[in-house]
This record gives C-alpha cells, structure tokens and sequence, in this order.
C-alpha cells in the first residue's frame, strides 16, 4: 500500500521588505502544493508542504517565482503561515 510522500521546504525572505511567492508544477495532478501563493514578510519564513500520493516521475518538475513587493502591494496581502 503507498501511502505517498510529503516533503517539507523552508522559504526564508532575507530581505529588507516583503516578498511574493508561487509555486508551480507541471504535474498538478500529481501534486498538492500548501501554500501554492503568499507573502513573507521582511525576514519571515514559512513552511511549504509538496504532497504526492503517486509514485514520483523523474519528468516532474517545480517552479518557484517570487518578486519584492512595494509596501502598497504587501498591505493588500496576508503573510504566509
């Protein structure tokens, strides 16, 4: 019986202001991603869990698009937890 996978990664802002984060992956299917989208405060982090219930395929792939925010646009968004 699989009972899957579940890998842990840390995401640390060590920057001086706030940024965004994306993940994505080209098997979604495949793969639960939480938080998939947040904020990290100026040297915040947070733990993002990657769940796979299949057997993992050496294709997979995962992307991690972040970009520094204006404080304007890390007002309108709640910090990742």
């Amino acid at each position: 019986m699989n009972q899957g996978f579940i890998s842990k990664i840390t995401l640390t802002n060590r920057q001086p202001r706030p940024v965004g984060f994306k993940f994505k992956t080209n098997a979604p299917a495949r793969y639960s991603v939480k938080p998939v989208v947040g904020m990290l405060d100026a040297n915040g982090s947070v733990d993002v869990f990657v769940r796979s219930e299949t057997t993992i395929h050496p294709g997979d792939r995962f992307l991690l698009q972040n970009m520094a925010l204006t404080k304007d646009e890390a007002a309108n968004l709640t910090p990742a937890s």
